[in-house]
């Protein structure tokens, strides 16, 4: 709408112009073009047009490019620095000299035009002058700067644009609509379900399915399976509810049914559990500050991940403080500083934090009792306890129990305790000790793209009710870390497990790296395993070479070659080939000789992805068998409100999902009412969800249930420009084994209209190129117009609620006025088909 209008306007300016051109000398007129540094600056400027070229104003361009300039409005000199303070600059349009880094350039009247504080410089003499190259271009009205990277304030004005984008991010955000989460009592549906059988080679069909919905205000799950020749037997489902409450910290999830407990004296059992652990897997640990003290003048970024969190101004005393909140894992936080005469500081730090730290002072318990379901035939019930308790940022203790209900044969209970505790660094430690049954313990340290060590040993005690295997101990190493070489960086890894049980000794160790490199993706795997029994020891010892070229486009092969280092032997040679067929099949085939055997096999796969279900039939060949199996796999849930059952091929039993609904809200009361009806059209961005249009409806599919997840609506995808969403953003918690309805409420928006004038000569005159902010009062949102050539701005789409208008205080400052008034609150009330709200004037006075 804005370039429509400039459009307009320099059409009749040239029009004008080339009328009264034989009349009267061309006049000097002022219009609104968009000055544009790609990639890091695009802003509205007026500018000076004088029928033939365009003046650009030289103090607003230099303050945006960060380039110093002092102006003498009595001497009418402009003067500063440009590259470095010995690049030192003068325009003096008294005596119409220019002098920069040592050079003299003279000026004529119609090389500038001055203008109150500003003074406008014909375009083509800021290449001549400041080796600027400022393009023009009439069609699109604007005027772009090719700024080269070494340029001064390049990587600054690279920082502010960063800067504005976290801003008007953060701006964003605060237009958020919590909604509550739905409790359903009797609701949803879910079926995932498995067929496979065997039409060649001999074989049955077989089954499985699982259930899932809601009921008494939890979720719940049903499993079986089955075949075609032993049918289904009911004693083998199994079941579980599962309630979860969020607003408590002494109660948060109960479940029935099969269940399942962890730690050292896990045990799966049927039965109950209670517990106030968080349904979803904490992320946030704790709030830290990080300060420092560098002088007055600097600029300090704060990274998180290597992303942007935060950034600040030195104050008076030349300190800088941030709060930084840290995540469990592994998190780097790394400052950028930036000095007033130019230097540049780094700092980083890697912080991690365990998952199993919790919050210091948090409180942690698990109650569960039932039936063991790990050892059938000798059924027996148990109590478990638990619980942990956050006594430092960097200590967790706790202490669990494991206690036989019906003790039989001399079972007592145990008692275990254990400890995690981050000693320094990123090395952290834990520990658990369950007197009659284990004692163990582990280190672990990590630094991203450098190193990654674990050690761990578990020394077992004889107990034939927990340790049935006789185990004597175990112990587990695993490094991993990269090669630099060059450009190149190549991982390796390594993982090592020993066993050691009364009767044998079982050593295992995986090793390998992988590159790419000319085009090739080579991966090396070595595996060694050797059993020591008390009369004969056992050994194997492999190499596995995988090699796949990246240079065809439509089909990638694959080259695996397995040598046998016991037997000194090439042990398999393989060769397989992937293609896509369709645009949701896919085909592969693969052929293996085993040289030890002598044997050939032939596979051939085809996979055919469907919304519906995913199929896979394959066929196998070796030494003259054949065999082929087929396996349909995928899911249906149904959307109750919406009367629809969306298909899937992929499982969706515990999973939620999402669908979004806009309605045109006449009354503006946030409900749907049933004179009211649903619109379509509306986009929306969910991140975590894989989004499925059916209807005219956007579903979002895959949610992590009882998650917390922000929708980002798109409030220009509607067709009708003046509908808007009373909110921009959504915070939804979506239960498992239901569509949870979005209704999001459309209103028509309203017009608001104003005008920015100055004094000149004694007459009012409408400035272009100033920028006007309506802030909402109510979520703090803001939206930015920029006046037009005339002075005028206007808008539509404004929604219901409070508001303040106001004259941009940087852009004032930089111009040298003040806006009369400084602010204006305006209410836009719900009306039918939109208020109209004019007025919003604004006088700009020089700065006494």
């Amino acid at each position: 709408m804005a370039r429509t209008i400039r459009l307009i306007s320099l059409v009749m300016l040239l029009c004008a112009g080339s009328i009264c051109a034989q009349a009267e000398p061309p006049e000097i007129e002022r219009i609104v073009v968009e000055f544009e540094v790609k990639q890091l600056l695009r802003q509205d400027l007026f500018v000076q047009y004088d029928q033939e070229t365009i003046y650009l104003p030289l103090v607003t361009i230099f303050r945006l490019l960060d380039v110093y300039i002092e102006v003498d409005n009595q001497a009418l000199r402009f003067s500063g620095y440009y590259l470095s303070k010995s690049d030192r600059y003068q325009l003096d349009m008294q005596s119409l000299t220019a002098r920069v880094m040592g050079k003299r350039h003279s000026l004529s009247q119609s090389d500038f035009i001055l203008d109150g504080g500003e003074m406008f410089l014909r375009i083509d003499l800021f290449k001549q002058l400041f080796d600027l190259d400022m393009r023009f271009s009439f069609s699109a009205l604007q005027v772009r700067l090719a700024l080269n990277k070494e340029f001064p304030s390049y990587k600054k004005l690279r920082r502010q644009e960063e800067h504005r984008k976290l801003q008007n991010k953060k701006v964003s955000m605060k237009d958020i609509r919590q909604l509550p989460r739905k409790r359903h009592y009797f609701d949803g549906g879910v079926l995932d379900w498995a067929l496979s059988a065997s039409p060649m080679g001999g074989g049955g069909q077989y089954f499985d399915f699982s259930l899932g919905g809601m009921l008494m205000a939890g979720d719940v799950r049903l499993t079986g399976s089955g075949s075609s020749t032993t049918g289904m037997d009911i004693s083998d489902m199994t079941y579980r509810w599962h309630y979860y409450e969020e607003n408590s910290r002494y109660f948060t999830q109960l479940e029935l049914g099969d269940i399942f407990t962890t730690g050292l004296l896990s045990r799966q059992l049927k039965g109950g559990l209670v517990t106030n652990r968080p349904q979803i897997a904490r992320e946030y640990f704790q709030t830290v500050e990080v300060a420092g003290h560098l002088g007055p003048g600097w600029e300090v970024e704060l990274y998180f991940n290597n992303r942007l969190a935060d950034f600040a101004l030195t104050d008076e005393s030349g300190s800088y403080s941030f709060s930084v909140d840290i995540y469990y894992g592994m998190s780097e936080v790394t400052l950028k500083m930036y000095g007033p005469n130019g230097e540049i500081r780094t700092e980083s730090r890697f912080i991690d934090v365990p998952y199993s730290l919790i919050p210091i002072g948090a409180v942690e318990y698990t109650v569960a009792a039932g039936a063991n379901q790990s050892n059938l035939n000798d059924p027996r019930s148990y109590v478990q306890a638990g619980a942990h308790y956050g006594l430092s940022e960097r200590i967790t203790v706790g202490v669990s129990s494991d206690l036989p209900v019906d003790a039989r044969d001399a079972e007592k209970a145990i008692v275990a305790g254990d400890a995690s505790c981050r000693i320094v660094g990123n090395l952290t430690a834990s520990a658990t000790l369950a007197p009659s049954y284990a004692t163990s313990g582990a280190l672990s340290f990590g630094k991203p793209n450098l190193l990654s060590a674990f050690a761990g040993f578990t020394s077992y005690s004889v107990n034939p009710y927990l340790n049935r295997n006789e185990q004597v101990y175990k112990a587990n190493f695993s490094i991993s870390s990269q090669l630099r070489i060059r450009e190149l960086r190549v991982p390796i890894r390594l993982a090592l497990t020993a066993d050691k049980f009364a009767s044998f000794n079982y050593v295992s160790m995986n090793y390998g790296t992988n590159a790419s490199l000319l085009g090739v993706t080579v991966n090396y795997l070595g595996r060694a395993k050797i059993v020591k029994y008390p009369n004969r020891t056992a050994k194997e010892i492999s190499s596995e070479l995988f090699a796949s070229p990246l240079l065809f486009r439509r089909f990638r092969p694959q080259f695996r070659v397995t040598y046998d280092h016991s037997l000194k032997s090439l042990e398999t040679m393989a060769f397989q080939i992937n293609q896509r067929v369709f645009r949701s099949g896919q085909a592969s085939l693969s052929f293996e000789r085993n040289q030890i055997t002598g044997s050939n096999t032939i596979k051939a796969t085809f996979r055919l992805f469907t919304n519906f279900a995913d199929f896979t039939s394959r066929v196998i060949s070796s030494d003259g068998y054949t065999s082929m199996s087929q396996l349909q796999r995928g899911s249906a849930r149904y959307d109750r409100e919406g009367g629809r059952v969306l298909f899937d091929r992929r499982f969706g039993v515990g999973s939620g999902a999402a669908v979004v609904r806009p309605f045109l809200d006449d009354n503006y009361n946030g409900v749907l009412d049933g004179d009211e009806e649903y619109i379509a059209g509306l986009r929306a961005k969910m991140r975590g969800g894989r989004q499925k249009i059916a209807g005219e409806q956007h579903y979002y599919q895959g949610l992590r249930a009882y998650e917390r997840y922000l929708i980002q609506i798109d409030e220009h995808s509607l067709d009708n420009p003046l509908l808007k969403p009373t909110h921009s953003n959504y915070r939804v918690v979506c239960s498992p084994n239901v569509v949870t309805a979005v209704e999001v409420p459309l209103v028509v928006g309203s017009e608001v209209s104003g005008m920015v004038q100055r004094h000149i000569d004694s007459l009012r005159t409408g400035l272009g190129g100033v920028r006007i902010c309506l802030l909402n009062l109510s979520n703090e949102s803001v939206l930015w117009l920029t006046t037009f050539s005339s002075g005028e701005f206007f808008y539509m789409g404004l929604v219901p609620g409070r508001y303040r208008a106001y004259v941009d205080p940087e852009q004032l400052s930089q111009l040298g006025y003040t806006a009369q008034p400084e602010t204006t609150d305006f209410e836009v009330l719900p009306v039918e088909g939109g208020a109209t709200i004019s007025g919003l004037d604004f006088m700009l006075l020089p700065v006494q």
